[in-house]
């Protein structure tokens, strides 16, 4: 937990560069770092992360901010910086309107199938906790639709084939 002003009382942090400068120490030390002291909250999330390394997302780090309305390209740079100074797989950045996820082992089509949902869910250990679920869907529906087309076009090429075959006979 960092302790301080927060930054929607005090002045709000613009780049990701101040971000970075508030957060980087703090979450050397811990997995999970919220801007906002929350003692339930912070164990809740070091529970998720824990159980989570099972999951495919390597080494992970998650910061929890305060603010409402920043741009998603700060949060990317921020969590690409923590990502390179902390040498983890990945790092999740949450607040209550956005999340951002920057990861070496997840791709990007998962990526951004979770973030979305994970941007729409203001509650951070319900949009962390979700994770799991989230990739275990298809994040890309389309492909299981052009798999089953190609597999039906294959065998009507089968049938035609010999059915044409058979009355040539």
């Amino acid at each position: 937990m960092i302790a301080g002003p927060n930054t929607s009382r005090g002045a709000r942090l613009t780049t990701p560069q101040e971000y970075f400068d508030r957060f980087n120490e703090p979450l050397k030390d811990q997995d999970v770092v919220l801007e906002s002291p929350n003692p339930a909250l912070q164990q809740e999330l070091e529970e998720i992360v824990n159980q989570m390394h099972d999951r495919p997302y390597g080494d992970m780090e998650v910061l929890v901010l305060d603010d409402l309305g920043q741009r998603s390209d700060i949060y990317r740079d921020l969590a690409t910086k923590l990502q390179d100074a902390h040498q983890v797989d990945t790092v999740v950045v949450k607040s209550p309107d956005l999340a951002v996820i920057v990861s070496d082992e997840l791709t990007r089509a998962q990526i951004e199938s979770l973030q979305p949902p994970m941007s729409n869910e203001p509650n951070s250990a319900v949009a962390l906790r979700a994770m799991p679920q989230l990739l275990d869907e298809d994040p890309v529906p389309g492909i299981t639709m052009v798999g089953i087309s190609g597999i039906a076009i294959v065998v009507a090429a089968l049938v035609t084939f010999f059915q044409a075959r058979r009355s040539a006979r």
